[in-house]
């Protein structure tokens, strides 16, 4: 079972690695779902760590911080119910801006709430919900921008005139092999 899961989570890296590099070139998209727009929920406080943004997809959520994307996949086992197994690959960008700036893109009209635990002072409510985020000047002059497209998670390089593409690199851990 943890193979399966290893295999999704790789699956989906592959994806990602497969992308061009280039202006607004066409990307693979990933976790297809029922054509609702994916929703890029942005951290107020309620995930802990680095994390700036969360996207959940089907079978998976992928982790946005400035160090790189964090994709865990998990199921739930057959022997405990309640109980999952996960695995998780980080994708990171050498040589890259350590603190590029994420900015979120296109504010949708719903918003999330977060009441767990009996404390109000960790209960988060109208957390803002977005279309998709850029990771702007991750490398000098080119961008990574994911979104939301027809249901699916859309990732792209977008490079200015004059962009140094050859320096663009991308790095999976957590993984054994590819």
């Amino acid at each position: 079972m943890q193979m399966r899961i290893a295999r999704c989570c790789l699956s989906l890296l592959a994806l990602l690695l497969l992308l061009p590099v280039g202006g607004l070139a066409a990307a693979p998209q990933l976790a297809p779902t029922s054509g609702q727009p994916l929703l890029f929920v942005e951290n107020t406080g309620q995930f802990a760590g680095p994390v700036r943004f969360q996207l959940a997809l089907r079978g998976a959520t992928l982790f946005l911080a400035e160090d790189g994307l964090w994709l865990v996949a998990g199921e739930a086992t057959e022997a405990e119910a309640g109980l999952t197994r996960h695995a998780s690959v980080h994708l990171s960008f050498p040589g890259a801006n350590a603190h590029p700036q994420l900015v979120p893109q296109g504010r949708l009209a719903t918003s999330m709430a977060y009441f767990v635990g009996s404390d109000p002072r960790g209960w988060r409510a109208n957390v803002p919900v977005w279309a998709g985020v850029r990771y702007r000047e991750l490398y000098p002059g080119v961008d990574l921008e994911l979104a939301s497209l027809g249901g699916a998670l859309d990732l792209r390089w977008v490079a200015r005139a004059g962009a140094n593409l050859a320096a663009v690199r991308m790095r999976a851990s957590g993984a054994d092999h590819l």
